[in-house]
This record gives structure tokens, C-alpha cells and sequence, in this order.
């Protein structure tokens, strides 16, 4: 008993001293300018390298810190993957609120629409456990590499949806089925589809999905996860897709999600509704979204009372020190 107890006060001592360290980073945090966090980030490591673009009242301008060009933007593919298929429903040719199985041959059973995929709402998954999970963690591969269109429209058809309303649940299998949707309406790879639609339609050459940063994630033709996380691109690119998006970004019919976890709010990182994809900051007027792979991580967000976007790309990982995400989200409110 007096060991049990031993161990139980040594236990409640380190949750307590990590919760203490963890209040003493915020309170650092909160004290911290845009250009004290790059800073502290990027340290003294040479490599570091964290690319800025600031977009207001129409102008542009960079701020660059170290030299990299190009960089892994992660889950920020998915704006691209939904403003496909956006595309799509303007021109009449796909219905948001259509269940996917309309544009996807599957069994008969309850599926999710199109709109409810974008937005997190579909009941799905963030992932569903595939064979080559396994060889990719014993390889030290992206998680995803390998899991094929065919694979993931045998999963599909496997999981057992109730005719009902879900609640968010941040969803890249719900991604990867929204690029399966765009494959299967073209009858083209995904990837293939990715590199016109972001060369011809969006002016974006710098943007690619099919040429793989060499210390990136790693990918095989016909995976079906790109669709959620497999871009790379420039500042350059990346401010310009910003200047392009926010003339016509807005906070009209955003689904209340309360996503907001205590250490973002904390962070003044809010996650308050979902629209069209985008996480919406109702409390700061922000409307924004992240992305993240093994050793990149990125931001872009839209200032609604201020007429601004920013744009954070970095070379370092995700849970390194400062995230572009608290970075970008600071710049944004220093705009002001």
C-alpha cells in the first residue's frame, strides 16, 4: 500500500510540474511577437527556413527567413481538393448535397454527401487501418503511401454508416474519398488531375503533386490519400492562391463545430465553425487552415476585418517548438 501510494504521488507530482512547464510556455507564447517566435523556431539550426506572405488591401509582400523555395504544405492540399470540386458544383456537374454513392460504385447502404465530406461532418474516420500501415511504420514512410484507389473503395463499401447527423471529426480518409469522387468523374488519377487543374486553372506552376521534396513524404502513383495531403509549392504560389481566395472568403452559413481544444484557445487558435472546409475563428473574424507532414508544417489564413491573408511555410516538423499555425495566427492580429 505505502508503494502504491509512493507511486501515486510521484506520478501526480510530474503531471503537475508538466502542467506548470506547459503554463510556462503559453505564458512565454503570449509575450512573444511574430518575429520573436520565427526566431526562437528557427534557432541556431542553418537549415531552418520559415517563408512568409502577407497579402493586404491587395498588396503584396514576403518575408523570407533562411533559404528554402519549396516546401511540403500538407493538409492544406485539402482547399485545393475541394476547390475542385467546388469548381464542379458552379458548373452544374456535381451535387454538394448528392450521397457520394452517386458518384462512386458501391454497395447499397447509408453514405455521407459530397458537402459533409468537405466539411468533417461525414461520420468517417480520420483513417482506417490498411495492411501497408504497417510496412510504412517499419519503413519509416508516410502512413498512407501505398493504400490504392481500389483499397480505398473496398473500404467504403465496408464501413457501416447510420442514416444520421455526425458531428466534426477531421477526416483525411474523408479526403481521399473526395479525390476517389474526382477520379472516378474525369476517369483519370487523381495526381494527374491535381497538376492541371492547379497549372491551367489556378496559374500555380510552382505547385506540384508528382515531384516529391527529398526529404518528404514519400508516394506511389494511384495513391488514393494524396487528395488530402501530397502538395508542394512556393511562397510565391502560395500568397497568390491566397490574393486569389480572398475576395470571395466569408463567414456566411459556417456550421457551428466548437472544435476549439483549451490549449488552442488558450493559443487564440479557434475552431469554432467549418465552411467549405475552412476552420472558422468566429471570435477574431479568422478564417483558416494548416497542414503538417513528418518535416513540414504550414498556415494560411484570411483576416475578415481587415481585408489580409497570410501565408507561413516552414521546413521544420509540426510539434517543433513554435507551429506555423500560432505564427501565422499572431501575424494576422499584429496586421491590425
Amino acid at each position: 500500500m505505502k508503494k502504491l501510494i509512493i507511486f501515486l504521488l510521484v506520478i501526480g507530482l510530474g503531471l503537475t510540474g508538466y502542467l506548470l512547464y506547459m503554463n510556462h510556455r503559453l505564458n512565454r507564447l503570449e509575450a512573444m511577437s511574430f518575429e520573436d517566435m520565427v526566431h526562437y523556431t528557427m534557432g541556431d539550426d542553418p537549415d531552418a527556413a520559415i517563408a512568409v506572405g502577407i497579402v493586404q488591401n491587395g498588396e503584396v509582400r514576403y518575408l523570407m527567413f533562411g533559404e528554402q523555395e519549396f516546401f511540403e504544405i500538407g493538409s492544406l492540399t485539402k482547399t485545393f481538393t475541394a476547390k475542385m470540386i467546388f469548381d464542379l458544383a458552379e458548373a452544374g456537374r456535381i451535387d454538394l448535397d448528392s450521397s457520394i454513392d452517386h458518384y462512386l460504385e458501391l454497395p447499397d447502404g447509408y453514405y455521407p454527401t459530397v458537402r459533409e465530406l468537405i466539411n468533417h461532418v461525414s461520420g468517417y474516420k480520420s483513417w482506417y487501418f490498411e495492411s501497408e500501415m504497417m510496412g510504412n511504420f517499419f519503413d519509416q514512410r508516410n502512413d498512407y503511401f501505398g493504400i490504392s484507389h481500389e483499397k480505398l473503395l473496398a473500404r467504403i463499401g465496408n464501413i457501416d454508416l447510420d442514416d444520421a447527423s455526425y458531428g466534426f471529426k477531421y477526416s483525411n480518409f474523408g479526403y481521399a474519398v473526395l479525390g476517389a469522387i474526382l477520379s472516378e468523374f474525369y476517369q483519370e488519377d487523381f495526381a494527374t488531375l491535381m497538376e492541371r487543374f492547379i497549372a491551367e486553372e489556378l496559374g500555380m506552376r510552382q505547385t506540384s503533386m508528382l515531384n516529391p521534396l527529398s526529404n518528404g513524404w514519400e508516394w506511389s502513383v494511384g495513391d488514393a490519400y494524396r487528395a488530402a495531403g501530397a502538395l508542394t509549392s512556393t511562397i510565391t504560389d502560395m500568397t497568390a492562391y491566397a490574393k486569389m481566395l480572398l475576395p470571395t472568403m466569408n463567414r456566411e452559413n459556417d456550421l457551428l463545430i466548437n472544435a476549439t481544444t483549451a490549449r488552442n484557445a488558450m493559443l487564440n487558435i479557434r475552431a469554432d465553425g467549418v465552411l467549405d472546409g475552412w476552420m472558422v475563428d468566429r471570435e477574431n473574424e479568422i478564417i483558416w487552415h494548416n497542414g503538417g507532414t513528418g518535416q513540414y508544417n504550414s498556415y494560411l489564413g484570411f483576416d475578415l476585418q481587415n481585408d489580409a491573408a497570410v501565408v507561413v511555410l516552414s521546413n521544420l516538423p509540426p510539434d517543433y517548438r513554435i507551429p506555423a499555425t500560432v505564427m501565422g495566427a499572431q501575424l494576422l492580429l499584429e496586421l491590425r
